[in-house]
């Protein structure tokens, strides 16, 4: 593989990447007025740089348990996932990874996800939650398990409320987005 080059987001990136992004997870799944955050706190935002163009991204955000909770609580029943931690404590959010579909298959979400990890690691943020879709196919849950993410549930329909409000489509199912997640953890030991 030619060389990927992996880089912080800049604002002068975010017409591109908007455009990335309604390739990859659907038209307006992420607005313009989340993407102009990106190359801010709390957001860890990378950019991978493939022959000189933008080939993906990976985007994470540092959040305070109480608040990942309440997000959580939306989709699943508190007594599924109990940790025990301080409402205060920051934990990471793995939010979105993409890849233009012809730069796939070349390492490069690998990269994107292995440096957006160790961003949170580096920063000692821990425990790290990604909603990954479920489907056949999917290479994401493997990736993660290998870094050492756990899967603690499946929710059905994750999307389908949110891809309504914001009238996006899904790329795999359109909309209403009918599909599944799994929620997935990595805790440092």
């Amino acid at each position: 593989m030619e060389k990927c080059e992996i880089y912080p987001v800049q604002n002068e990136d975010l017409d591109e990447i908007y455009t990335l992004c309604n390739v990859c997870l659907g038209k307006n799944y992420i607005s313009k007025n989340e993407l102009i955050n990106f190359p801010t706190q709390p957001y860890i935002a990378l950019k991978a740089v493939y022959q000189n163009q933008l080939a993906g991204i990976a985007v994470g955000r540092k959040i305070a348990w109480k608040d990942f909770k309440t997000i959580l609580h939306e989709h699943l029943a508190e007594t599924e996932i109990n940790l025990n931690l301080n409402d205060n404590k920051i934990v990471g959010w793995r939010k979105h990874l993409c890849v233009y579909p012809l730069m796939r298959n070349k390492g490069i979400g690998k990269m994107l996800s292995v440096r957006l990890h160790q961003s949170f690691i580096h920063e000692n943020i821990t425990p790290v939650f990604s909603f990954i879709w479920d489907y056949p196919g999917n290479i994401m849950a493997n990736m993660l398990s290998g870094m050492g993410y756990k899967t603690l549930g499946k929710i059905a329909y994750f999307w389908k409320h949110e891809s309504l409000q914001k009238s996006y489509e899904c790329p795999i199912c359109g909309c209403p987005c009918i599909c599944n997640a799994k929620l997935m953890m990595y805790e440092k030991k």
